[in-house]
């Protein structure tokens, strides 16, 4: 892997950050010699913007991060484009905290989802459509019970078929409580991905919000990455990279300043068995 990534980053602690001039702009170039990602901090707010750029040249990426003497904390707006420039990502950020409207398109321009939160909540309905513009599900949120980060939602699902209320399932702190599928045996798991042992699917619902295999998006392509990393280590880094950062591997490490400081998210949810199904499939050619 060639960098680590976060979604959802609260507070970053830069080794390397402290280690240079803080007013200094500093320049990330990738192996080709091209201009990776661009570091500027700015002192009229005490805050360093980082813009990550694709190949060619054109903005990927844009964030900024409030400078603390404990490190660096995300504030204002998170964007992320597609090539042609257009918006493919947005979150707010006050505070570390994220507040209104969030949302993701596909590169045709329709909406891929919106999500919303208010004062450290989740809120709201959140849909979901397919890249025909078609709703597919809503998760409503009744502002009470949920955390904006917490991984144990109660709340009311409705998924939709061709453009259909399809089922209505509720959640309660992330267990499936009740459920109108048509479906002769449901089966209520604490954990929707418990069952999963195919590592495709695995690695869709897990990995490729930041993954691709063929190229770099909000995380590294991962294309060949099994015959560039031991199993163990992909193991570990699948787990919870965070760890291994902390433990100085060097590889981790050099990711982990290479890029900003960007964490990997935690799996220590799925199996041994789980997690060896994803190295297996990113071992097969792609």
């Amino acid at each position: 892997m060639k960098h680590l990534i976060s979604v959802l980053p609260i507070l970053f602690i830069f080794s390397f950050a402290r280690a240079q001039d803080i007013s200094k702009t500093t320049n990330v170039f990738n192996e080709e010699g091209k201009l990776q990602m661009l570091i500027v901090y700015n002192p009229a707010c005490h805050c360093r913007t980082y813009t990550e750029f694709y190949p060619d040249g054109k903005v990927y990426a844009k964030r900024t991060f409030i400078v603390t003497d404990k490190g660096e904390f995300i504030d204002g707006e998170d964007l992320t484009y597609h090539p042609d420039g257009s918006i493919k990502i947005y979150k707010l950020w006050k505070n570390a905290f994220p507040e209104g409207r969030a949302y993701s398109t596909f590169e045709n321009g329709k909406t891929e989802y919106e999500e919303f939160y208010k004062d450290k909540l989740k809120v709201g309905t959140w849909r979901y459509f397919n890249e025909a513009g078609e709703l597919t599900k809503e998760k409503l949120y009744d502002g009470t019970h949920n955390a904006w980060n917490s991984k144990k939602d109660s709340y009311t699902l409705k998924t939709y078929k061709g453009g259909k209320l399809n089922f209505t399932e509720t959640f309660t702190a992330g267990s499936l409580t009740k459920s109108d599928r048509k479906e002769a045996t449901i089966t209520l798991v604490h954990n929707p991905v418990s069952n999963i042992s195919d590592g495709k699917k695995l690695f869709d619902l897990k990995c490729k919000a930041c993954h691709s295999m063929d190229k770099d998006g909000y995380g590294p392509a991962l294309k060949d990455v099994a015959l560039r990393r031991t199993n163990s280590w992909l193991f570990q880094m699948i787990v919870d990279g965070n760890k291994l950062l902390a433990s100085g591997d060097k590889e981790a490490v050099l990711l982990f300043e290479k890029y900003g400081g960007k964490k990997h998210l935690s799996n220590e949810n799925l199996t041994k068995q789980q997690v060896q199904s994803i190295i297996d499939y990113l071992k097969k050619p792609q």
